[in-house]
């Protein structure tokens, strides 16, 4: 998609800029919402570059963005700008004070992937407690350790665990940890209570207490979480801080029971010694969606391994619940473009 076109376009449709991050698969949506206000969408071509946001976003009405940084600059820049729209909460990258002088809107949708992450944390969770893969992968290719001659089975005759496995338990009253509570996290938190877990977090920010009980959550700091979880469950952006937040010595310090989810970044943990540490035995299992490299290719460091569960990054149901935002999108940028209509530019 171009950059904004330069001042003096015949284009002269009300200008909305999709600041980041901009996945192929979303723009169509996008140009949609757009679209049905008689508006233009662009997105800047180098979005890591605050100079070329400023510049993209000069004449734009509304701004929508996640994690990107709208300081005061962009928005004196944009004379015209009458709206952020924030998708997720993102932290503090919008400049809350400057938006207020100016007089411009930021309305903040909740993230629409906060469910499906969320949903699909608890699937690897599950599918490791329960063995589900080793377990579908031999029944489905007919196995029969036990020698059990086929019969038909009744109200109280039946082949009860013919593979003979060993470890399966429940989720029931076990330790979450989450490392990282953002919106994804919190919505782990909401559903685990479904299965009466003790859940424990770590975050930059600690909630106040208020907010912990109606949560079911105790804070604790980052290495109690590890060693005190059943369940690691991380939920924290990636970064230059968070690369490799999980990696050697953060392995030895969990339960040589316990699970590590991680439905984030890839690169938040040290996959060679991740490996090595399921390989070990230093810890039960690993369900990840997410990889330092994707797609994983050939013999990987953790093909082969029964202990791990591996989705092919697909826990954000994007199609589904990207639709459950756009109209209350849509609605704020037609307010951004009656606004525009009814006020000169500042």
């Amino acid at each position: 998609m171009p950059s904004t076109p330069i001042p003096g376009s015949a284009d002269e449709r009300p200008l909305v800029v999709l600041a980041d991050p901009v996945r192929p698969e979303e723009v169509p949506w996008w140009q949609m919402v757009v679209g049905e206000h008689q508006a233009r969408l662009v997105t800047p071509e180098r979005r890591e570059d605050p100079a070329e946001l400023s510049r993209a976003s000069r004449h734009a009405v509304a701004v929508i963005c996640r994690e990107g940084r709208i300081d005061r600059a962009v928005m004196e820049n944009a004379r015209r700008l009458r709206l952020i729209q924030k998708v997720g909460w993102a932290g503090n990258n919008v400049d809350r004070e400057a938006s207020k002088q100016l007089g411009i809107r930021v309305d903040v949708c909740l993230n629409p992937l906060r469910i499906p992450v969320a949903e699909h944390a608890f699937l690897l969770m599950l599918a490791l407690a329960k063995q589900v893969i080793p377990a579908h992968a031999a029944v489905d290719r007919g196995v029969n350790p036990r020698k059990i001659e086929p019969f038909k089975t009744a109200e109280r005759v039946y082949a009860y665990n013919w593979l003979g496995q060993t470890g399966l338990q429940p989720l029931f009253r076990k330790t979450l940890g989450l490392v990282g509570l953002g919106e994804i996290g919190t919505n782990v938190a909401r559903r685990a209570r479904g299965f009466e877990m003790e859940v424990l977090y770590y975050d930059l920010r600690r909630l106040p207490p208020e907010q912990e009980q109606a949560l079911g959550l105790r804070y604790a700091e980052f290495h109690d979480v590890l060693r005190r979880s059943d369940c690691v469950s991380l939920h924290v952006p990636y970064s230059q801080a968070t690369h490799h937040l999980i990696g050697e010595a953060e392995l030895k310090m969990m339960k040589p029971s316990a699970f590590l989810i991680n439905t984030c970044r890839g690169g938040v943990v040290d996959q060679k010694a991740l490996a090595r540490a399921l390989a070990a035995g230093g810890i039960a299992g690993a369900g990840l969606d997410v990889f330092e490299e994707e797609p994983l290719m050939g013999r990987h460091e953790f093909a082969g391994m029964p202990n791990v569960v591996l989705t092919p990054h697909i826990a954000a149901i994007r199609e589904e619940t990207m639709g459950n935002i756009l109209p209350e999108v849509g609605e704020n940028v037609a307010w951004a473009i009656e606004q525009d209509r009814k006020k000169p530019p500042r």
